[in-house]
């Protein structure tokens, strides 16, 4: 099916309608989900300062409760076949955002003990992962309708990365000064949010993501496994993202590294990741802009080259401040890799099956972050930070060769309809298109 460009006064409507719906979408999700943002960082500070678990420990818990992500692709599978209520991605939110609320409650009704933290977040995290499907899903399907995806990339990083960041900046003084139950219950409120967006059905997003689900529901199962399997642009894509993720200094070992060898505070740790997290959104901005006049393949090894040796300069800090100041320019060197990153999955899944690919994807994540945190604990213990640096420096090298297994009908393109012949728009209308909610 081809993609079709916005043009016009009723484009600007429609891209107004996107903007807003996925800008409201992700802004709820990434606040809520616990497996990363502000509830996972709640759910950390918990397990080191109340229930004073060690390294170790922390990373395998945050490996089990993760369980539901390594088999994402089941829920979007689920999405793609399956209408719930008979309407579709609404549905999904009716559902699971009332589980993923009730999951908070629950956890905040009692004492906290590792037992009911495990079991509440396991099905917190069960609902997120129907809703995580449904949201990317259709992120993927309007952004190849529109030839968006670079577009809906930069959208969803300065989002996502803008709530981690603030997360971050406040989550010690949460931990600090919040109860437990105030906290989940917090949580909880929040997550009805996404109840209220499954209410909204903007034409722009959904006419033509509910046609195309419509006949994926009429083929048989095998079948669009089969389809998913052969579909050769998914799988370089998918492992390209889940080598990103694979950060085995960044997590576990690098809270340790700056609290108990740099004796940072808690406050100081949350403004260290803050202060990374933003230092993203300058060179997703950069990508938002010339991923109108660029070809993707251009921008992804652009930006594995500077990102590869990102955590080599954390190696040379003596003191909490200037892991602060040196937040700045590691965090820089990732925005244009990760948007593009991004951006790539998004091309590369199969019509119909959007909320599959990008699930194949979502696990590919989860697996690899967690994995990462587990060997990276482990690591740290044997060998110190330097290690883990080293070889998440090594891991991140790996995107290199891979970027010539891509397809290059997928990447030949910067972002516009494919098949487009027209010139791309002038850089002041991209930086336009790649901002935020009010200026679509």
């Amino acid at each position: 099916m081809p993609t079709t460009p916005l043009a016009g006064g009723s484009a600007f409507a429609a891209r107004r309608q996107i903007a807003l719906y996925f800008g409201v979408g992700y802004l709820f999700f990434y606040l809520c989900t616990p497996a990363t943002g502000f509830a996972n960082i709640a759910i950390q500070w918990l397990l080191k300062n109340r229930l004073s678990l060690s390294p170790h420990q922390i990373a395998m818990f945050q490996f089990v409760i993760a369980a539901p992500t390594y088999v994402a692709f089941l829920f979007g599978l689920a999405r793609d076949k399956w209408s719930f209520f008979g309407r579709g991605d609404q549905g999904i939110l009716w559902l699971f955002a009332p589980l993923g609320a009730l999951g908070y409650f629950w956890a905040a009704s009692t004492a906290p003990t590792g037992p009911r933290i495990l079991a509440a977040t396991l099905v917190v995290m069960v609902a997120f992962r129907f809703i995580s499907a449904s949201l990317h899903a259709l992120t993927a399907s309007v952004g190849q309708r529109y030839g968006m995806t670079g577009r809906l990339s930069t959208l969803w990083n300065i989002v996502a990365t803008a709530l981690f960041a603030f997360s971050c900046a406040i989550g010690g003084y949460v931990s600090d000064h919040l109860t437990y139950a105030q906290t989940f219950g917090l949580l909880g409120v929040l997550t009805l949010g996404l109840l209220g967006l499954g209410f909204w059905r903007p034409p722009a997003v959904f006419a033509e993501a509910e046609t195309r689900r419509a006949s994926g529901a009429n083929t048989h199962l095998a079948q669009d496994v089969a389809r998913l399997v052969r579909h050769r642009p998914l799988w370089p894509a998918a492992i390209i993202w889940t080598l990103w993720q694979f950060a085995p200094g960044m997590t576990t070992p690098l809270l340790f590294y700056l609290v108990d060898h740099l004796h940072s505070t808690a406050t100081q740790f949350g403004y260290f990741n803050a202060v990374f997290a933003i230092s993203f959104l300058p060179t997703f901005a950069l990508f938002g802009v010339l991923c109108r006049r660029v070809r993707l393949r251009h921008l992804l090894l652009f930006g594995t080259i500077l990102a590869v040796p990102q955590m080599i300069p954390l190696l040379f800090l003596h003191r909490a401040t200037q892991a602060i100041w040196m937040a700045i320019p590691i965090g820089l060197s990732g925005g244009v890799a990760t948007a593009a990153y991004l951006d790539l999955i998004m091309r590369s899944c199969p019509k119909g099956l959007e909320g599959t690919g990008m699930t194949v994807a979502d696990a590919g994540y989860f697996i690899a972050l967690r994995c990462g945190d587990v060997f990276g604990a482990w690591l740290y213990e044997v060998g110190g930070f330097a290690m883990t640096a080293w070889v998440t420096t090594g891991v991140y090298a790996l995107i290199l060769p891979m970027l010539l297994v891509v397809p290059r009908s997928v990447t030949d393109r910067p972002d516009q309809p494919e098949g487009s012949t027209g010139p791309p728009a002038d850089s002041a209308e991209a930086a336009t298109l790649s901002t935020g909610a009010a200026v679509y």
